[in-house]
């Protein structure tokens, strides 16, 4: 596939976005380490090309995952022992537990969440929007699942 120099990801047209909307699943995903047949297209990305009503548009990228999401994703309790999690708040506030410690991140905050903390972004129905950047991704085989009583409680 031919190979483009930058897309461009406008939070305005994020907020547009049906997967991002009341009552969708909260969260899109723009670059992955390997396409969801069922869910996902690869497409070459640029300016304005992340909305969709079929298959999500997404860009291949080894190692390396790129998403946005809202208060309306769920999220289990997990760990990756491989991969960083970077999360940056683009709008609004989102609770977030590592490790057992309850954090608020407001507009333009970020956390880096290390491979083996355990983590949990924690849903108060306060509108934000959200990216996470995965470095050293390894996409299913490296998210691990918590259950309450295996590390701490949500």
């Amino acid at each position: 596939m031919e190979q483009k120099v930058f897309f461009l990801i406008r939070r305005e047209e994020l907020k547009k976005d049906p997967a991002l909307q009341f009552g969708s699943r909260g969260a899109r995903k723009i670059l992955v380490t390997e396409i969801y047949p069922e869910k996902e297209e690869e497409v070459l990305l640029s300016e304005g090309q992340i909305h969709t009503h079929g298959k999500a548009p997404v860009q291949i990228m080894k190692d390396s995952e790129i998403a946005f999401f809202n208060q309306n994703a769920s999220q289990d309790q997990h760990y990756h022992k491989e991969g960083t999690e970077i999360y940056t708040v683009l709008e609004g506030e989102m609770d977030i537990n590592v490790e057992g410690q309850e954090y608020t991140l407001l507009q333009g905050d970020t956390i880096v969440v290390h491979p083996h903390a355990v983590h949990q972004i924690k849903s108060r129905n306060v509108p934000f929007l959200a990216s996470v950047i995965t470095i050293n991704c390894h996409g299913v085989y490296d998210k691990f699942i918590l259950h309450d009583k295996e590390r701490f409680a949500s």
